[in-house]
């Protein structure tokens, strides 16, 4: 590897990433003050299309991610939210949120509406098929009766999710509260964006453009069945998958595949996974995220298509 290649893509990544990343979660902890459960409620109490595509609209807007969208779905669940509208909005909350599309900004403008039209039937089209069969196999009595802390493990995500769940929604902007989710935002997401930012340095300066374009480029069309799968050791939320996307864009990956990676990264990996287990239990954890990298997946093979 060309170590001078090396650390000039690692500073490259690092200006263009870093101060936007800190920017967009900043606006993200402000817009949360003024969230407020009661609209996002008045559109999971039905299974009709325009409420499950009302909800993944609300979803895909709302400045919350992974760690985030998880303990509200447990919570909006136990006061009977419906299974299909609730996770439209989750997994587009999950696929799309405020600070992902503030730095998608940094792929061009039509990778960033692209991530947002996908997000947005990325969640509808979820919320029926894994939503049909997770209210056929899945006991909704215990699912609902666990405490929406019960989904958080003992870590710096559940010091962040309970540090949202105690604040009070639509008040008055408290900008303690907001540093405060700043901070802690910034804390638990950081090392992954330096871990994207680490990869997609070694990507640009070590890895051939040929071997890319073979995996994920346009001419193998199952490129997007893999790109769906790249994020799953990985915890890439809030855009921290943006850098790794850059350097594969660079090397020659397909639309599709970055699409497909960018709709499945945040909620197909090992540590969501965790997360939704202890809430969905293990079979609906299992269907959910098989249906998350399928139709991700198939949303790229789609994409490439087109463009």
């Amino acid at each position: 590897m060309d170590a001078l290649r090396f650390a000039a893509k690692l500073l490259e990544f690092s200006l263009e990433v870093i101060p936007l990343f800190l920017l967009a979660v900043f606006i993200a902890s402000a817009l949360e003050e003024f969230l407020s459960t009661a609209i996002i409620e008045r559109f999971v109490g039905t299974d009709s299309p325009v409420s499950v595509a009302i909800a993944s609209t609300i979803g895909a807007m709302v400045p919350l991610c992974t760690c985030g969208m998880i303990p509200l779905a447990a919570s909006l669940k136990r006061k009977k939210a419906h299974w299909i509208p609730l996770l439209a909005f989750l997994t587009a909350g999950v696929a799309s949120s405020i600070p992902a599309l503030i730095l998608t900004l940094l792929l061009g403008l039509k990778i960033t509406i692209l991530r947002l039209v996908s997000a947005l039937i990325f969640g509808f089209v979820v919320a029926y098929f894994a939503g049909y069969i997770i209210q056929r196999t899945v006991e909704e009595a215990d699912v609902e009766k666990r405490d929406v802390h019960a989904v958080c493990p003992e870590s710096e995500v559940c010091e962040l999710c309970e540090h949202r769940t105690r604040k009070k929604l639509f008040s008055v902007p408290r900008w303690r509260e907001v540093v405060e989710d700043f901070w802690l935002t910034v804390k638990d997401f950081a090392p992954w964006l330096v871990f994207s930012i680490v990869a997609a340095a070694i990507i640009s300066a070590a890895v051939s453009q040929s071997f890319i374009e073979t995996l994920l480029g346009n001419k193998n069309i199952f490129s997007p069945f893999i790109g769906a799968l790249i994020g799953l050791p990985f915890y890439l939320c809030a855009g921290a998958d943006v850098p790794l996307a850059a350097a594969l864009i660079g090397k020659g990956a397909s639309t599709g595949t970055i699409i497909a990676m960018m709709s499945a990264a945040p909620t197909v990996n090992i540590p969501a996974a965790g997360l939704l287990s202890r809430w969905l239990g293990r079979k609906g954890t299992f269907i959910y995220l098989s249906v998350c990298w399928l139709v991700a997946s198939l949303i790229g093979v789609a994409v490439n298509l087109v463009f």
